[in-house]
């Protein structure tokens, strides 16, 4: 399958976390957030992506989702939000309330082309908004589901 280029907008990205040291060399939680819904082909997205606050909101219309979109200006430590001191940005106060998030990533060869490819968002407070490959995924009206469909975009 092609590369796949995700990025999410996030409102108020939200994680309640215990105390832990995140090791700039180690991916936080690579267990499948649902054991009980674990499927033979998936994949943990945390890890190091990269990030931007949007203090206008304006990033939509300056085409921010798009593959290559210049700006994206420091990277965070996904699954923490970036409040977190675990983020690497710990800007708790004066932050934007928009952030865009974009990591690549590529569907393997051998994943079944007749499963469909899903988006688990656990930590989304409000709204979030995913494009890949440039595309609008499909999404709720409210945008507040944590998993999404991307399949059609891939």
């Amino acid at each position: 399958m092609k590369r796949s280029i995700l990025s999410a907008v996030v409102f108020s990205w939200l994680v309640t976390w215990g105390i832990a040291v995140a090791d700039e060399a180690v991916i936080p939680r690579t267990e499948h957030p649902r054991p009980d819904a674990r499927r033979p082909y998936w994949a943990s997205l945390n890890g190091r992506w990269e990030f931007r606050f949007d203090p206008q909101d304006a990033g939509v219309a300056a085409g921010w989702h798009k593959p290559g979109a210049p700006g994206y200006d420091r990277t965070i430590l996904v699954p923490f939000p970036w409040e977190s001191e675990l983020s690497g940005i710990h800007q708790v106060k004066g932050a934007s309330k928009v952030g865009w998030y974009r990591r690549h990533f590529t569907v393997p060869k051998d994943f079944p082309g007749k499963e469909r490819i899903w988006l688990r968002l656990d930590a989304v407070d409000w709204r979030a908004q995913v494009w890949v490959n440039g595309q609008k995924s499909p999404t709720t009206k409210e945008d507040t589901l944590p998993s999404k469909p991307i399949y059609p975009t891939l």
